[in-house]
This record gives structure tokens, sequence and C-alpha cells, in this order.
């Protein structure tokens, strides 16, 4: 059971989770607080309470009409983004969230029972280890950090007279300060455009767009991607689009592993997705071109130019395309098959190749 304190003003956690790895939920007033509580198994068991609470009192599953009742216990999805998959405080968290969920189940069995209930378990998304944690293993990772991209912004502000001209940076947008460029007497289009002039430079980003620039910006594709996410009021000034395939790799870098789960989907075949797929994620994503192998293409060639000898390229391929794939990328005698992978469907999903050479 999750304990708390209070030690001049500022509650300390006393569970399991602090026994691996001390954290501090921070002070009681803190605007951090609850999301500090949310990264943590304490978010999941309070949602579990309100759960129950909500079951009993709105009486679920207590006649002939079927309740639909859906919960997100999220603090895996959290755990993993601040400290990734393989760290004790994932650990921790997987462990008390099964815990969590045999509680639930237990309680659902002793107020609904399980026979009257259909449960349904689904995740979010998989996670890649932390770019510090691959570092230490000795693999070539690394961190897009947004306290250096606001310092080079900042740097160009000064270039032009404007001390700190960067408000905040919520990716992907920089938010710059227009009151000190209106007090600099300074056109706002040409600063938003040397600012990102020189992002555009920084190692990881393939390119910073000024979006007051939008609607002059020559079109293209990713421009307007850009253009369809901006919104007049709550955009920032500056969009930056991290490196595009491997065009923001420093030429001299190599790599261990590059895995990929890239666009693959025919280009004919966007308009039979469903709706919440086509409409919503952006075509960049899913377009693979006409027979849908357009990135294979680039990821067979690059990965000759970016892999180690004996580096590995793993990637994901549609439902129908692993034997198109695999002739594709064996015609490229240094690269050799390692592994066929199916998907928990029992679909052909996984092709890994070893670079011999």
């Amino acid at each position: 059971m999750t304990e708390t304190f209070v030690n001049n003003g500022e509650m300390i956690i006393t569970s399991p989770y602090d026994n691996f790895c001390p954290h501090r939920y921070g002070e009681a007033g803190s605007k951090l607080l609850f999301t500090q509580v949310a990264v943590s198994p304490v978010g999941d068991e309070l949602l579990l309470d309100f759960s129950k609470a909500l079951v009993s009192n709105e009486q679920l599953g207590q006649d002939g009409i079927p309740d639909y009742l859906s919960i997100s216990f999220s603090a895996v999805d959290a755990v993993n983004h601040f400290f990734g998959p393989s760290s004790l405080e994932n650990e921790v968290v997987v462990r008390r969230l099964d815990a969590t969920l045999a509680d639930l189940f237990k309680f659902i069995d002793q107020t609904v029972g399980l026979k009257h209930t259909l449960i349904v378990l689904s995740g979010d998304h998989g996670m890649a280890d932390m770019p510090e944690y691959m570092t230490e293993l000795g693999y070539a990772a690394g961190r897009l950090v947004p306290e250096e991209i606001v310092a080079t912004a900042n740097q160009a502000g000064q270039k032009l007279g404007i001390d700190e001209i960067v408000r905040f940076f919520y990716r992907p947008y920089i938010y710059l300060n227009d009151e000190k460029i209106a007090a600099a007497k300074l056109d706002p289009v040409k600063v938003e455009q040397a600012v990102a002039d020189s992002l555009t430079d920084f190692d990881g980003i393939n390119l910073a767009v000024s979006t007051r620039s939008l609607a002059t910006e020559k079109s293209n594709q990713l421009i307007e991607q850009v253009r369809n996410n901006q919104h007049v009021t709550r955009s920032g000034d500056i969009y930056i689009i991290q490196g595009d395939h491997f065009k923001a790799i420093h030429p001299q870098k190599r790599f261990d592993f590059i895995i990929s789960n890239p666009p693959y989907i025919p280009h004919s075949h966007i308009a039979e997705l469903h709706n919440e797929v086509k409409n919503w994620e952006p075509n960049l994503a899913l377009n693979g071109g006409e027979q849908g192998t357009d990135f294979y293409e680039i990821l067979k060639q690059s990965s000759l130019d970016l892999l180690k000898p004996n580096g590995y390229l793993v990637f994901e391929h549609g439902f129908d395309q692993q034997q198109t794939i695999h002739d594709l990328i064996v015609t490229e005698p240094s690269l050799k098959l390692l592994n066929k992978v199916k998907d928990y469907g029992d679909i052909d999903r996984v092709l890994s190749f070893q670079k011999i050479k």
C-alpha cells in the first residue's frame, strides 16, 4: 500500500517505487504535482479507486442492459516516456499495474460477476530505450535536446540585437517573443526566417519552417503537412521538422542497428483505409508510393552507408509484402537475411538483415 508524508511542505512517496528508485512528488502546491503522481504507480491506483466508486455508484452491470466502461491505466506510458522501458521505474510500474488489474478484476467479479463481463485489453504503442542508455551500451544514438534548440534560436536572436528571443519551445513549435521583436522595430517575418535558418543547420533537424512564411513558401508534400497542422491563434512561430529519412545524420556516423516502421501502404490503397487513419494520419507516414516499396529502396541503400560491419537492419512491412520486400533487399549481397517474424495475429510482419561486409 502506498503511503505519503509531508516534510517541509513537500510530499514524499514511500512505496516499492520509492525503495527501488526514489522519486519525490514535489511540493504540494507545485504545478507539476499531479503530473509527477501520474508518472508513478500511484496514478493507476488512484484511477482504480475512482473506477470502483463509479461502478458502485452508477450501479453498472446491475440490470439487463449492457454497460460499457473504458479505463486507461496510463502510468506505464508516462513512465516509459520519462525513464524508458529498461528502467527500474518501468519494472516497478508494470509489476504494480499487474496487481492493480488483479484488484480490479476481483472487484468486478464480486460486484457484477466475471461470467457476465467481457474484458478487452489493448496497448498504446511500443517504446524505444532512452538514447542515453543505448549510448551506454555502445550504440550510436542521440537526442534532440530542447534546451540546446532554444539556445541556438536565442543565439540567432542575439545577432539581431534581441536577448532571449524564445518564449518557449513546445514540440514541434518554437514560440518567439513578439513584444521584443516589436520593440526592436524588426520585421517579424525576417526575424522568424533568420531563426529558422539557424535551426536548419542544427544536427538532427531536417528543416525549420517560419509559419509566417507558409503562405508564400514553395509548396511540397512536407510544407503542405505543416500548413495543415497550423492553427492561426495557437500554433507557434517556427515549426521544427526532425530528420527526414537519413538526411539529418552526420555523414561520419555509423550505427549498430537501423530499426524502421516505414510508410508501406501503396498509394492506390490509401483511400480504402479507415477514416480515423486516412483523415488524421499524415500522408507521409502512410504512403509508400505506387507499390508501397519506395522507402525500402532508400532503406536498403542507406543501410549500406550507415551500418557498421555486422550491423543489423530490422523493419516492419505490410501484411502481403514480405516476399516482395525480401526480394528487393537480397539483391544487395552485403545484406544477409536473418529472420522473418510474424505478429500476434500470425501474419508476416517483420524482416531482419545483417550487413556482412
